[in-house]
Parts: structure tokens; C-alpha cells; sequence
């Protein structure tokens, strides 16, 4: 979300990534929080905001897991005065219709994850008259569509999980600097323009089907291969990217594939908690005693 602020008239030294720790820049103890000066300390700042060399830097937001690690983000406008914080927050998408303030934070929050812009999306027509998102103007765009969720005896089997085609998570796997871990892990994030040069690596997480975690304006979730797309979508274009309802938390412009960290292989073990899963499901206990 910074880097597209900086396209309307901000600039990087508008912002400040602050982040709270103890004097020899540790983290907190738990029990930290517990001195009643260190919390009106901790209040004070995103309330009254911070100031540096005479610029005033207001609390502009965080993500879930920048909150994780006391962290969260500043901003100061003068270079753009037509901005300030209730439009920065209006500009990220449509959300008064929440009232709550816990869900209201983690839906800010979706906008402050660290991602990578990858490839633009065109909206299916139905999609963009029903949540007001426009199209996108590239040529190379992958026509996108959302779908209702698979559900079966009560229970949602795609929950936050849409389906992307080879080709278009080829051209996604492209644009990201790295292939397998969180975007956070490698330090420094590549903005300039990608080297159109393939590589060598991407063939083999495109063909193992690695999902990659996205954000797609409002919506959320990973994205799983599937073989049979492309296919002709209701308005005559051929889908590569299917959404599923349960992904679309808010309504906001959906143009743009953003990866937020690309899916590994993990070791599975039957475990006591799997197997406990397991046995809520009707597995009977002989069929883990006959495993070998």
C-alpha cells in the first residue's frame, strides 16, 4: 500500500515504520506491560503522533503481524496536503459497513501487509458492476471471476483458498524476488522492474503448484493451481484466477496480484492431534492401529 501511495503524491520519506522496544532494542517482556507509565507511553504516541525534525508523523496503521512485534506505521503529509489519515483509510476500500474495532483493525491491516505487486487483474463484468471495481487498463491483465465457496454437509471445504491457472501463476512467480518463504525473511524488497530473463528455479514451484499467499484489493487467502483453467467465463473471457466469496472481506479495486509469501512443501506426520481430528471425522482407532 505505501508503494501505491507514492504514486498519488507521497513520497518514502513520508513514512515512518515505528516499532516499540526496550532501551537496548529487544523486545518487551511480557510482563512489561504492566508498568502503567510504559502504556501511557505507548498510548500517547499513535494519539498525539510523533515529531521529527518539525515533521509531525500521525499513526496511519498496521498489519496483523507488524502488530505482532509492536510495530505499526506513521505518515506525514505536508508534501501532499490534499491527503490526511480518514482519506488515506477511505482510499484503501469501502469499510463503514464495519462496526466492530477489532475486525475494523484487521481489515485496515490487509492493506499494511508487506507485499510484492506482481500481475494485473480484470475483474469478470458481473464483479465489477456489483462491488463498483474497474478494470484494468494493461494488456497483459488476466481476466479474474469469483465463485460461491464449496460446501458440503455443512461444512466450507474452500475456505479462503481461490484457484489460479498455470500460466497466470507463472507470470505472478515471475515478478516476485523470492520463490519459497515470507516476503518479510529477505530484507530488502525489489521494486525496480523485474529481470525478464526466466529463471532456472520457477519452472519447478510453478509445476509442484506452490500456493501463493495474495491480497487482491479487499480480498485474501492463497490461491491453488488448477489445471483446467483458463476457461470461458460467463461474459466470454477466459478466467485464469477464480476468488471465492468467503476471500472478499471488503470492497475496494481489485487490479492487482499481490504476494504476500509463496506456499513450501512441509513433512506431514500423524501426530495426536491429527489423529484426534481424525477420529471426530468416524476414523475408527484400528485403522491407525494397523499403520505402519
Amino acid at each position: 500500500m505505501v508503494r501505491r501511495l507514492m504514486q498519488e503524491g507521497l513520497q518514502a520519506l513520508d513514512f515512518l515504520r515505528v516499532a516499540f522496544g526496550d532501551e537496548d532494542g529487544g523486545r518487551f517482556l511480557r510482563g512489561d506491560t504492566s508498568s502503567k507509565v510504559l502504556c501511557e507511553r505507548m498510548e500517547q504516541i499513535p494519539r498525539d503522533g510523533i515529531n521529527i525534525n518539525g515533521r509531525r508523523y500521525e499513526f496511519l496503521g498496521y498489519s496483523s503481524s507488524q502488530l505482532k512485534e509492536l510495530g505499526m506505521w506513521f505518515v506525514h503529509f505536508d508534501r501532499a496536503r490534499q491527503w490526511n489519515v480518514k482519506k488515506v483509510w477511505q482510499w484503501i476500500g469501502d469499510l463503514d459497513q464495519i462496526r466492530l474495532p477489532s475486525k475494523f483493525a484487521a481489515r485496515m491491516g490487509q492493506a499494511f501487509s508487506t507485499t510484492v505487486t506482481t500481475v494485473q487483474l480484470n475483474p469478470s463484468s458481473n464483479l465489477q458492476a456489483r462491488r463498483g471495481v474497474a478494470a484494468a487498463s494493461g494488456q497483459q491483465a488476466f481476466s479474474m471471476a469469483v465463485e460461491n465457496d464449496v460446501e458440503r454437509h455443512g461444512k466450507v471445504f474452500t475456505d479462503g483458498s481461490g484457484t489460479i491457472s498455470r500460466e497466470n501463476l507463472d507470470a505472478c512467480l515471475r515478478k516476485v524476488p523470492f520463490l519459497v518463504g515470507n516476503i518479510e525473511d529477505v530484507g530488502i524488497v525489489q521494486v525496480s522492474a523485474p529481470d525478464p530473463t526466466p529463471r532456472s528455479d520457477l519452472k519447478t514451484v510453478s509445476e509442484r503448484g506452490n500456493p501463493p499467499q495474495v491480497r487482491i484489493g479487499g480480498a485474501k487467502g492463497t490461491l491453488a493451481l488448477d489445471p483446467s483453467l483458463p476457461r470461458r467465463g460467463q461474459d466470454g473471457k477466459d478466467v485464469h484466477c477464480v476468488l471465492r466469496q468467503s476471500m472478499l472481506k471488503y470492497d475496494a479495486d481489485m487490479r492487482d496480484m499481490e504476494v504476500v509469501s509463496v506456499g513450501k512443501q512441509l513433512p506431514y506426520f500423524l501426530n495426536q492431534s491429527v489423529i484426534a481430528m481424525l477420529e471426530t471425522h468416524g476414523v475408527r482407532q484400528h485403522v491407525f492401529m494397523q499403520v505402519s
